[in-house]
């Protein structure tokens, strides 16, 4: 008997892996595992060429994986909405934009590195102080501050030299359009047991509109005299014209037509005031910084327990053309008390 052997290698007699693979035989079992081994790739510092640099996918729907180049990938994100520094950087300032404080609410002022020393340096006379990196800013605001484009003499400007320090004051807008008036504020006063109330520094003024009331301390008249020094001396010739009408609870008395050393604030001299009663007046002067003819026109009231008076007056100056420029409301005695409201138009 003839006994033939034939001895076959081990199939596969080897098995290795390479480029971040490896192979493992767990023990006791003749399998194999092919595995990665991430460890064993070399880390670089860049991508290199994107289109010779890939990505391995795995395709559901055809079952098999597939690769992509870095491009490709990068394409295929931004596609999908993926923002790109072009869109999150279009100015290529290389900044963190989302390292802020306070994120959940409105933002503190003190965190914003030179804005508030901007804000603090800008002025009516020099608007461009406002550090803005860029010019970046547009809008309403800007058209504002630093005027449009399209017509750059026209600028509009803050003006805080009228605020007390340590003050804020707000603009209050109603839910409509607003058109802002030619009147503007100029000072409220609140004259206390005073022998006159001056109001100066209204050259700019063509036209006043003063109201308000005062109590006299006597039961006198009280006139309105205008200045051509700003309030150092007063006009007190017989050069003011005037006619006033005066109507009582009692029947009307006859108008009065005359000139004096002042326009009636409260009743013509043959009327006077009542002491301790409050006199509301409202009164308009045109022309008053321009030389030449000066209208006013007055409404006042004032009464006592027994009798009410109301004066409806039209006055006019023209013996004397200065410009005018401040102006004072004074009685013929005792002292005034109370409260009055400036304002003007600019001309």
């Amino acid at each position: 008997m003839t006994l033939r052997m034939r001895v076959l290698p081990r199939f596969p007699a080897k098995i290795t892996a390479t480029n971040g693979l490896t192979v493992e035989r767990p023990n006791g079992t003749p399998n194999l595992i092919v595995k990665p081994s991430f460890g064993d790739l070399v880390q670089i510092p860049n991508v290199g060429d994107g289109d010779n640099v890939f990505f391995m996918a795995w395709d559901k729907v055809l079952g098999l994986y597939r690769i992509m180049s870095f491009n490709d990938l990068f394409a295929g994100v931004a596609s999908l909405g993926f923002m790109e520094e072009s869109v999150y950087d279009p100015q290529n300032k290389h900044a963190d934009a989302f390292d802020r404080a306070n994120h959940t609410g409105a933002q503190a002022i003190s965190t914003v590195t030179g804005l508030q020393t901007a804000l603090n340096a800008l002025t009516a006379a020099d608007a461009t102080k406002l550090a803005l990196a860029g010019g970046v800013m547009t809008g309403a605001i800007q058209d504002l501050v630093f005027a449009p484009s399209s017509a750059p003499t026209k600028k509009a400007g803050f003006d805080l030299s009228q605020i007390t320090a340590g003050q804020q004051r707000k603009i209050w807008v109603p839910d409509n359009d607003v058109s802002l008036s030619r009147w503007e504020f100029i000072k409220e006063y609140a004259p206390a047991a005073v022998s006159s109330l001056i109001v100066p520094n209204l050259s700019a003024f063509k036209r006043l509109r003063l109201r308000g009331y005062l109590t006299l301390s006597a039961a006198t008249t009280l006139a309105m005299q205008w200045s051509a020094d700003n309030g150092s001396t007063f006009d007190t010739a017989s050069s003011y014209i005037y006619m006033v009408f005066n109507a009582t609870s009692a029947p009307a008395t006859a108008p009065v037509n005359a000139i004096g050393t002042g326009l009636p604030v409260s009743a013509a001299n043959s009327v006077g005031g009542v002491a301790s009663a409050p006199i509301e007046f409202r009164i308009e002067v045109d022309n008053f910084n321009n030389s030449g003819a000066y209208t006013m026109a007055l409404m006042q009231m004032y009464g006592s327990t027994a009798t009410t008076v109301v004066i409806s007056s039209g006055g006019y100056q023209h013996t004397n053309t200065n410009a005018f420029n401040a102006l004072r409301i004074l009685p013929a005695s005792g002292t005034i008390t109370g409260s009055l409201i400036v304002e003007g138009e600019r001309g």
